[in-house]
């Protein structure tokens, strides 16, 4: 800003015009407090004396000063073009993380404040609870703030799932957010997984992405956006970004001290799983069957220390995000009485102690369970999948790089870790997993690892973290061989 012009008590006459259509945005802008204050009591003083002063003059007046000052009185910058296009837009991803949001939301002129967010931990894995409540704490501002900064207080990124799902919620936030601080090594995720673009981001560090080795992040077209009554026709299709995902672990695995690589058997495996999870949250997520759905990830070389000797460590973060119905609302709906049958014996059993959207949850995650008839889906072996690969892709005699997986769908949160990130497997073949020592449907699941949430997140999330242990992983290949 200029510097501020000062007029003496004795000029303000004759600063002020005859005509109010005269004064400039400039000199407004740029009267300091003191004579600003002036010039309101000379017009004022004025309006009373003369008509000629008030009535449209006078809401005029205020027109202006609404442009050029906040409601405080003190003069502000040119109001930012982005203020100029700010309006609420529908989103319902945001409206359930926020249901206020409609109903608090205030118009440009009637926002005083501006907040600083800190980030903690942000983790669906290892902070889920605190991790929702800053993103619906984050949605709520939008409703009243005029801007807000956000700043990143990891050091690295532990989970990918709530930056993606954050980057999904951008796309329908006002642009009140201003910047914050966020450290190198996200910065370089951000660059190079491609959601500093997704979210419109201006990174202050130059990246080169050295050690990391991204997945860069895919969108299928909007929900209900398909120009075709088939959606598996137009959509941007699951088969290709499965490939693509198959070629990125085989490069990850690659990229070990000790050289790996996917097997013919392990290639299908991944291509299998991550077709089967996509085209479920384009079946699943939606009732037309035209759901929405997010995938990224990225590879990270990290020092770690094991019994106080440094290793390098290769930290595989991958998240899902599709939104629409979640998977009780689903599994509700599913087309056999059989599996609606089983449905409600388990709830009846554990409803005094979960609700029942929580139980629907684990129980669409086991072995044999669908929404569709056999004729119309795999027989719901996905989750299971998904747990048994992580699990091979992540396996290591080190405790503390145990695989971990993140299942939000709903008002449910559900980890896959601990003593519970893996499955039971029966005589018949059939694997499942139901969070008791038991892994019994007979008890309750465990509170620490199956619990309601406040937030709601219309659709599901899925992170998955594991760590390639080049050394176990060439000792298994070693001992499958010979």
């Amino acid at each position: 800003m200029t510097n501020n012009i000062k007029l003496a008590k004795s000029n303000l006459n004759k600063f002020w015009p005859s005509k109010i259509s005269k004064i400039s945005p400039y000199e407004i802008q740029n009267l300091d407090k003191l004579n600003l204050r002036r010039l309101k009591k000379n017009f004022l003083s004025r309006s009373k004396k003369n008509r000629h002063y008030g009535g449209k003059y006078k809401n005029k007046f205020r027109r202006t000063f609404c442009y050029f000052r906040i409601p405080s009185g003190q003069v502000q910058e040119i109001v930012p073009k982005r203020y100029l296009v700010w309006q609420k837009k529908e989103s319902s991803l945001l409206d359930h993380l926020y249901p206020e949001r409609t109903k608090r939301w205030r118009s440009i002129p009637k926002r005083k404040s501006s907040k600083e967010f800190t980030l903690k931990n942000f983790s669906f894995i290892d902070n889920p609870t605190k991790t929702l409540e800053a993103l619906a704490e984050i949605v709520k501002s939008e409703s009243y703030l005029l801007s807000a900064s956000v700043h990143f207080d990891d050091e690295l990124i532990k989970d990918i799932g709530p930056y993606v799902l954050w980057g999904m919620m951008k796309q329908h936030l006002a642009p009140f957010m201003t910047g914050g601080k966020m450290a190198p090594p996200v910065q370089k995720v951000f660059d190079a997984v491609g959601l500093a673009q997704y979210m419109d981001i201006s990174l202050a560090a130059d990246n080169d992405n050295v050690d990391v080795w991204s997945f860069r992040l895919r969108e299928r077209r909007k929900q209900g956006t398909s120009f075709n009554q088939n959606s598996v026709i137009n959509a941007p299709t699951f088969s290709k970004v499965s490939d693509d995902l198959v070629e990125t672990i085989d490069d990850w695995l690659g990229a070990l001290k000790k050289p790996l690589e996917l097997s013919g058997e392990g290639k299908y495996r991944v291509n299998n799983i991550v077709t089967e999870i996509l085209n479920n949250a384009e079946r699943h997520s939606s009732q037309d069957r035209d759901g929405n759905w997010v995938v990224a990830g990225f590879m990270a070389r990290r020092s770690g220390h094991i019994a106080d000797v440094e290793i390098d460590t290769y930290a595989c973060h991958i998240a899902f995000v599709s939104t629409g119905m979640t998977i009780a609302e689903s599994i509700s709906r599913a087309e056999t009485n059989e599996t609606l049958k089983r449905l409600n014996t388990y709830i009846q059993k554990h409803k005094n102690s979960f609700s029942e959207e929580t139980l629907s949850t684990v129980f669409a995650l086991q072995d044999g369970i669908s929404r569709f008839t056999q004729s119309k889906s795999k027989g719901g072996v996905g989750f299971m999948d998904v747990i048994e690969l992580v699990n091979d892709l992540g396996s290591t005699n080190h405790k503390c790089f145990s695989p971990s997986i993140s299942i939000i769908s709903g008002n449910t949160c559900i980890l896959l870790k601990d003593n519970y990130n893996s499955m039971h497997q029966n005589k018949d073949g059939i694997r499942s997993q139901f969070f008791n020592p038991s892994n019994s449907l007979d008890f309750p699941p465990d509170y620490n690892y199956v619990f309601s949430t406040k937030q709601k997140i219309p659709g599901t999330v899925i992170s998955l973290r594991f760590y390639l242990d080049s050394d176990y992983l060439s000792k298994t290949a070693s001992d499958e061989n010979d």
